[in-house]
């Protein structure tokens, strides 16, 4: 096993962010690993300033999110077959619904039904608070350029073991690991939609997690997972898609009792993943079919609720 780590500097933003862009001391820049033809590269960068962010929104059409570190991304790249795969914050956002929707499509904040339901028949109520997704929802699963689509559902995919959890809780050293946070919005004080993607690197493997958290307080959360295991031994991929969605209260019902008053759970983006794991199970696998255009095709939210299982042979 041969491996290197390599950082570049790169110049400063004017804009400054409470987010480091790098966890060296709040360094800009981007960080390379290369493991036995495998190169991991991050780059996290300061949130877009003003120019910037005129060309992120005559691309996307859309208000950006308050926080919006565009020039951010993960990439992971082997060169002897051609796989190439990234997640970046453009691309992500290019899936967000620019278009209100179909009735009902679009969710409204915890009081906006009870101010409805209390209005004359004669007054006018909006169907959504902006004329696009507020919540931001993306159903991304990440960039693959490589050469040609490697990714394939196994034949028995419901008896597919799946991402091996045991070699990921074995006591392996981490080589290399980063989180490159996309996106984050509050919005307008309603809850919190995030996009951000980790990367750790094992001996053995590699792991990738991009995860879109969505809550709106009262009323929904709602979690988009995308997981990358690479058998580095192998050159096998596992790919796991997994969409879920859940009612506020729902959620809120699994708070330990003995603090049932303490909401601090539901802010964190990884108890509210288990809470919802343990609720739903994985039972519905999504077609194939249903991945072959992302991201180049916009699709609905509700086509992604549950989960997708792939694995990719790389041929050196």
């Amino acid at each position: 096993m041969s491996c290197a780590i390599t950082q570049t500097v790169m110049p400063q933003s004017q804009t400054t962010s409470t987010h480091p862009a790098n966890p060296e001391a709040g360094k800009t820049g981007i960080r390379k690993f290369e493991i036995d033809g495998w190169c991991i590269e991050t780059c996290k960068l300061p949130i877009l300033n003003s120019e910037q962010s005129k060309t992120f929104t005559d691309q996307l059409t859309i208000p950006l999110p308050e926080i919006c570190f565009g020039q951010n991304r993960l990439e992971i790249t082997h060169s002897a077959s051609g796989f190439k795969y990234n997640f970046n914050t453009l691309s992500a956002l290019l899936l967000v619904d620019p278009t209100e929707g179909s009735e009902g499509e679009h969710l409204k904040v915890a009081y906006a039904d009870h101010w409805s339901n209390s209005r004359k028949p004669t007054d006018a109520v909006t169907k959504v608070i902006n004329p696009f997704d507020w919540t931001y929802t993306t159903n991304y699963i990440g960039t693959d350029e490589s050469a040609k689509n490697l990714f394939k559902r196994p034949d028995d995919v419901e008896n597919h073991p799946g991402i091996p959890l045991a070699v990921l809780s074995r006591p392996d050293p981490i080589l290399f690991f980063d989180e490159v946070t996309l996106f984050e919005d509050e919005l307008h004080d309603n809850g919190m939609a995030s996009l951000q993607v980790k990367v750790r690197v094992m001996p053995s493997c590699i792991f990738v997690l991009s995860r879109f958290f969505l809550r709106v307080d009262g009323v929904i959360f709602r979690v988009f997972d995308v997981r990358l295991f690479i058998d580095i031994t192998k050159n096998q991929i596992i790919r796991e898609v997994k969409g879920k969605e859940m009612s506020y209260n729902e959620v809120k019902n699994k708070l330990p009792i003995e603090k049932a008053h303490d909401l601090t759970p539901l802010t964190d983006a990884n108890w509210v993943g288990h809470v919802m794991g343990m609720i739903q199970k994985d039972s519905n696998f999504l077609p194939h079919s249903l991945f072959s255009s992302i991201p180049s095709e916009r699709k609905s939210w509700k086509s992604f609720l549950g989960t997708q299982l792939e694995v990719a042979i790389l041929q050196s």
